[in-house]
C-alpha cells in the first residue's frame, strides 16, 4: 500500500513539473485565433510563418497589421499598419500602446489562453484555421 501511494504521489509530482515547463512552439501558433466578443462580432488573430500577424473584428472594414516574436512563452505583438479598402496606412510607433506582451498559459491543437496587463486579465482565443503560410491573406 505504502509503495503504491509513493509511485502515485512521484507520478502526480511528475505531471505537475511537466506542466510548470510549458513552452509554446512557433509551429503551434500559426494559424488563425479566433475570441468570442458579444454576438455577433468575433475578433480573428492570424498569426503567419512569416512573423506578421493581421487583427480583425467581423462587420468592421480592414484589419490592424503587424509582427509577431514568442521567446519562451512570451508573445510580443508589435502593430504596424492598419489595411482597409485596398489601402495600407502605417501606424506611428506609441510607446506603450505599440507593443504588447501576453504570456501564453496555454497552447494545444484547438484553445490558446494568454494573459495580459498588469492584472493578468485572461483571453481565451480557439484556432479556427491550422497553420497559415507566409504572407497568404485571410479573407
Amino acid at each position: 500500500m505504502a509503495t503504491e501511494m509513493k509511485r502515485a504521489i512521484g507520478a502526480l509530482l511528475c505531471l505537475i513539473l511537466a506542466g510548470c515547463g510549458f513552452v509554446p512552439t512557433e509551429s503551434k501558433l500559426l494559424g488563425a485565433w479566433q475570441v468570442d466578443l458579444p454576438p455577433p462580432q468575433k475578433m480573428v488573430f492570424d498569426f503567419q510563418r512569416d512573423h506578421t500577424y493581421t487583427m480583425s473584428i467581423t462587420g468592421q472594414a480592414g484589419a490592424m497589421q503587424g509582427t509577431w516574436r514568442l521567446d519562451g512563452n512570451i508573445l510580443t505583438t508589435t502593430m504596424r499598419g492598419f489595411a482597409a479598402y485596398g489601402m495600407t496606412n502605417a501606424l506611428p510607433p506609441v510607446k506603450g500602446l505599440a507593443s504588447q506582451k501576453n504570456t501564453i498559459v496555454r497552447l494545444t491543437g484547438s484553445t490558446m489562453v494568454w494573459r495580459y496587463g498588469m492584472l493578468g486579465s485572461a483571453l481565451r482565443l480557439r484556432r479556427v484555421i491550422a497553420g497559415s503560410s507566409a504572407g497568404s491573406p485571410r479573407p
